[in-house]
């Protein structure tokens, strides 16, 4: 007698739907999916344990790939996604511009288990790719021939540049066919470093559901990182930076030398090192040494975690995780010794290793006598380590600036700009601007870091940062509202035996928490 066994798949697990260039959970404000967009799926038991890619057209809808087909239900009626690529715990699809807009739920089927989800279709909502691949950090944004600005082939202002993303809008035609380029009017603003730039073209790239937007850079902007965010029929993008330098000029000029650059540029590494010391909460110091190939040096957010001056970014970041946005990837720590010692007039404390590469310390807890008081002070290695020989390096703690403004700030807005305004400092110093609001249901802290020259005496934040902080959001004192800090930053850079760039800095903070006014 014969036996037939059948064996079942698995079901399938869902745990997210995200715009495939932004990576934004729900439900923040910029989280739901756009009409005629790529979206990307995280789960488990989606599909086959080795990745399957469509390649060739037409993009397979109903009869899915490799197993896996999904689908997605809104007021009663469902459309199948284009398929664009499958594995067990990632499947990635277009959403039909038919799709009707409103609440629903996405279907994902693999050979005949199923799993659901929520979903918010919108008609726009769009997100930029990034060169990390997670939603934030330098975007993929490109010259008129398709390279991509990176800080040794720096965009300079007047430049007509692509942005590349999706979620722009709805479009005609069949999506599973490559598009015809057609301007999608969808009214699309790009602001670069915080101003408007002059858009030229918004619509789909070479394949469906990718849209691309050329621009051109406006005048007056300069950094290695510059922040790039769009907003399209006032949804705002996850926030990108791009780097802009001078015409005539490839490198741009406040991140690592020129030599640096060109070193890397030219198949070497980088090692890199970041020292500070802070009253953000408490006194904490800080020590980081990290060693950077090309590819980490145009992926990464930059050695002080924020934009360069003049610009503001926006992250979603695990809650708690601190106020300087680290990188999604790993890189190699390098022994720079036992420890860190910083001296200053108050006596010395050691920055002692908690990784490879990461020296660490409270100088003193919150509430206690303050170890960092105005004056100067003075961090080394003693004898180094194995990669990173012995330094001596001075940084100056001012004295705190005045957040002359403070009292009339009761709240902020989504739909406003914020001027902020203080007193202090002295040339080269810089006001770093930040702002963190929770949303526990998540475990994701959304946070903004805006940075200005401490001369300039006022800074205005734009209403797209704020548009993006949850309506629902705590302080860290769990009610609602924003914390936001104001800090007086002294930068300076150091050098040291087997060390390429290095950059230390003290950071004064005054801070509040404010409401959030949806």
């Amino acid at each position: 007698m014969a036996v037939s066994v059948s064996l079942a798949a698995a079901a399938p697990t869902l745990s997210g739907i995200y715009n495939a260039a932004s990576w934004v959970p729900s439900p923040l404000p910029n989280s739901s999916i756009a009409e005629g967009s790529i979206f990307t799926l995280i789960g488990t038991g989606m599909g086959p344990a080795s990745l399957v890619e469509v390649t060739m057209y037409p993009l397979p809808t109903s009869q899915g790939l490799a197993g896996t087909t999904v689908q997605v239900t809104v007021g009663g009626v469902t459309s199948h996604c284009i398929m664009i690529y499958t594995v067990a715990t990632q499947v990635s699809a277009i959403l039909p511009s038919s799709t009707p807009l409103g609440s629903g739920t996405l279907t994902v089927s693999y050979q005949g288990a199923q799993a659901s989800m929520a979903i918010k279709v919108v008609k726009s909502s769009l997100g930029i790719f990034t060169v990390n691949e997670r939603g934030s950090g330098p975007g993929v944004i490109t010259d008129v021939n398709y390279s991509v600005r990176v800080p040794t082939a720096a965009a300079h202002p007047g430049d007509i540049l692509v942005l590349w993303g999706t979620g722009l809008g709805p479009a005609a035609g069949d999506e599973t066919e490559p598009p015809t380029p057609v301007d999608l009017a969808s009214g699309v603003k790009i602001f670069v470093g915080g101003q408007p730039a002059t858009v030229l073209y918004g619509g789909r790239g070479s394949s469906p559901g990718l849209d691309q937007i050329n621009f051109t850079v406006p005048d007056g902007l300069n950094g290695c990182l510059v922040s790039v965010a769009a907003e399209v029929n006032g949804v705002v993008s996850n926030f990108t930076t791009i780097p802009i330098t001078a015409a005539g000029q490839s490198f741009c000029s406040d991140g690592p030398s020129a030599a640096s650059l060109a070193k890397v540029q030219n198949g070497g590494t980088l090692n890199v090192a970041r020292m500070d010391v802070d009253t953000v909460s408490g006194n904490n110091g800080s020590a980081l040494f990290e060693q950077w190939n090309f590819t980490d040096l145009i992926s990464s957010h930059g050695l002080a975690g924020g934009p360069s001056v003049g610009s503001c970014t926006v992250d979603v970041v695990p809650s708690g995780d601190g106020i300087v946005v680290t990188d999604p990837f790993s890189v190699p720590g390098l022994n720079a010794g036992a420890s860190v010692t910083v001296s200053g007039p108050n006596g010395s404390k050691s920055l002692n290793a908690v990784a490879a590469g990461t020296y660490l310390a409270e100088l003193s807890a919150k509430g206690a006598t303050p170890f960092l008081s105005p004056g100067t002070y003075t961090l080394s290695n003693g004898a180094g380590g194995s990669d990173i020989g012995p330094f001596t390096a001075n940084v100056n703690v001012p004295q705190a600036l005045i957040w002359t403004n403070e009292s009339s700030i009761k709240s902020v807005s989504a739909s406003q700009n914020l001027r902020v305004t203080w007193s202090g400092g002295t040339a080269g110093d810089f006001v770093s601007i930040f702002g963190t609001s929770g949303l526990p249901s998540i475990s994701k802290d959304t946070q903004f870091f805006c940075n200005a020259p401490a001369g300039d005496g006022q800074f205005t934040i734009p209403s797209q940062v704020f548009a993006l902080l949850p309506p629902a959001g705590v302080g860290s004192n769990g009610l609602p509202g924003t914390d936001f800090i104001v800090a007086l930053i002294t930068p300076g850079t150091f050098s040291a035996p087997g060390l390429d760039y290095g950059i230390l800095f003290s950071s004064v903070t005054v801070s509040t928490v404010l409401g959030i006014n949806p």
